[in-house]
């Protein structure tokens, strides 16, 4: 199907290529699983200053926070970096033929906000933390705040994600009407009997997923060109799809409705679409949860690399209570580059 063979938003993503990644450190988790983390705090190794978890776009390197880490680092704030299990980072630790457990166990957003829990129990983190999202990375801070606000002092999202990524192609539109048609007709019976019936939803999703997985990752490992050096074409193509099958729902216009201390940095060349939707998920946030919605003029899309000192500027505004950034102001500011 040629709807495919245009995924606007997912094709902007990919063309960020990502560079060497920072230092690697495996952390072992109680679920025996390993995941790269960045763990950064003062000298001393004192708690006294907040704790911010950076969360990856779909195609970010650790060392692409870089100059985001250090300026926190500089302030006395301790800083989190993580690659998600289906990421290049961990991707490179696997032995050759090894396939990683997510192959046979699919990644969701359970899974996804669970290594997020894993790794801040891992390093024993007892504070509250600071979750900032990256583009994709707000389907997983959305898991995540949504299954542990206890966790959670503030959600900043960062040029978020808003809907899955094909969303804002037009020639996908009806490949996306027939899924959901698919879908809806193949659980059925579960909606409707279920209650009465439990076997009827032992399978539910079965062709869904099975129709959602050839159209797609066809797509990836025909049309996917920048591969992170070190790891295997297929093997990182076919990683990738799962990272976007777990946000394959997500919709951030829904979630915020349930979610504590929100705020937004939103890119002003970003993709139109992109934009209106982001702002929309501004308007669904519940007045008092909203804290501050910045605009940075002149920034596409990685506000990390196009202008740290100022993304910086504004999460330390935040997260510290800063008269305007708090009640749900709107302000903007001029992109660093």
């Amino acid at each position: 199907m040629r709807f495919i063979f245009s995924l606007l938003a997912l094709s902007i993503c990919l063309t960020l290529a990502a560079p060497a990644q920072a230092v690697e450190q495996p952390v072992l988790l109680s679920n025996g699983q390993e995941l790269v983390v960045n763990l950064e705090r003062r000298a001393d190794k004192s708690q006294t200053g907040e704790v911010f978890v950076l969360l990856n776009g779909l195609v970010y390197e650790l060392n692409r926070w870089d100059n985001v880490a250090d300026l926190l680092l500089e302030q006395g704030h301790t800083v989190i970096r993580y690659s998600y299990s289906a990421q290049p980072a961990n991707l490179r630790r696997l032995k050759a033929g090894e396939e990683p457990r997510f192959f046979t166990t699919g990644l969701d957003p359970d899974r996804m906000s669970q290594e997020l829990t894993l790794v801040l129990e891992a390093l024993g983190v007892q504070k509250k933390i600071h979750l900032v999202g990256l583009s994709y990375g707000a389907s997983v801070a959305a898991a995540f705040a949504e299954r542990h606000p206890e966790l959670v002092e503030d959600i900043i999202f960062v040029s978020p994600l808003v809907v899955p990524t094909d969303t804002y192609d037009s020639r996908s539109a009806g490949l996306r009407t027939w899924l959901a048609g698919v879908r809806y007709w193949e659980n059925a019976p579960c909606s409707f009997y279920g209650m009465f019936n439990p076997w009827l939803c032992t399978a539910q999703d079965y062709w869904y997923d099975t129709f959602y997985k050839s159209l797609y990752e066809t797509y990836l490992l025909g049309n996917v060109k920048n591969i992170p050096r070190g790891v295997e074409p297929a093997l990182y193509k076919k990683a990738l799809f799962h990272l976007i099958r777990a946000a394959r729902d997500f919709d951030l216009r829904q979630s915020v409705r349930g979610l504590k201390n929100v705020s937004i940095f939103v890119a002003s060349d970003d993709e139109t679409h992109l934009r209106a939707d982001q702002d929309l998920a501004w308007s669904q946030i519940p007045a008092a949860e909203r804290r501050s919605y910045i605009l940075f003029k002149g920034a596409h899309h990685a506000l990390p690399d196009e202008s740290p000192k100022r993304l910086v500027d504004a999460l330390l505004a935040v997260t510290s209570r800063a008269d305007g950034y708090v009640n749900g102001e709107k302000s903007q500011v001029q992109a660093d580059k």
